[in-house]
């Protein structure tokens, strides 16, 4: 399982992608949340994780091994 905490007043949508583009996991979430992704099903390789919220876009590389 992966947990995410936005920070305390922060908005934004969470994202992850395969490499070749396809949507895993999408949610809304709210600051001071903890937002737990179940990626126990995932094949062992690398993800993307993209955060957008107030305006900016973040992305992340994840490695699942």
């Amino acid at each position: 399982i992966l947990t995410i905490v936005l920070a305390e007043g922060k908005t934004g949508e969470i994202q992850i992608f395969t490499v070749q583009g396809q949507l895993l996991f999408s949610t809304k979430a709210k600051g001071g949340t903890s937002i737990q992704i179940p990626c126990n099903q995932w094949a062992s390789g690398v993800y993307y994780l993209k955060l957008s919220g107030d305006g900016k876009i973040t992305t992340k590389k994840l490695v699942k091994e």
